[in-house]
């Protein structure tokens, strides 16, 4: 039988890819795909943010529904991607205005709002991680151990390339949300 629940992360890595191309498209005419990060559109009060933030936000609810499902039904090793969903959803539920440093509650709320984002890629590097030692020997493990290689090296790159902060955040959203896409929930999985 079909994983109806699958529909639900699917439905919402759609929502975001397609705010990940169009919000671009809204927003300032000085925006970069090079350097510019996809969270900057939405933390900020540029023009059209809500289309990025719509983004983050049905991306962290469609995998939220199918992890439900996974982590109730089957065992704890979704639960890193539930936390990246739920990071997800509050990274792109906050929508203040752009805090200057001097500003005493503003400035603390958006900094957090960036942690936000960094814990959600860390629960999902976390999640893509403990897949490897418990799926099946296969294909998915072998894609979990290239991705998860990616996913450390690619922030390192900006060592030597800061300029290219914006694409290498594009790479690495990509390189989740089809890792998300293709094995969670997981495909070995059972459903009634």
């Amino acid at each position: 039988m079909a994983q109806i629940g699958r529909s639900w992360s699917l439905f919402g890595i759609c929502v975001f890819l397609v705010a990940m191309i169009m919000a671009p498209v809204f927003t300032l005419e000085s925006f970069s795909w090079i350097s510019t990060p996809m969270v900057e559109m939405a933390a900020h009060q540029v023009p059209n943010a809500w289309i990025m933030r719509v983004g983050f936000i049905s991306l962290g609810i469609g995998i939220l529904l199918d992890t439900m499902h996974t982590v109730n039904r089957y065992d704890l090793h979704d639960l890193p991607f539930l936390l990246f969903a739920v990071l997800m959803i509050a990274g792109g539920a906050v929508n203040l205005q752009t805090a200057s440093a001097s500003d005493f509650v503003a400035s603390p709320i958006a900094h957090a709002k960036g942690f936000l984002f960094i814990f959600a890629f860390l629960s999902v590097l976390t999640g893509i991680f403990i897949r490897i030692f418990f799926s099946p020997a296969g294909f998915e493990r072998i894609a979990s151990i290239v991705v998860v290689a990616l996913l450390i090296l690619l922030p390192l790159t900006l060592a030597v390339a800061p300029q290219c902060t914006g694409l290498v955040d594009r790479m690495i959203y990509l390189l989740m949300v089809g890792w998300i896409a293709w094995f969670v929930p997981p495909r070995h999985a059972k459903a009634n």
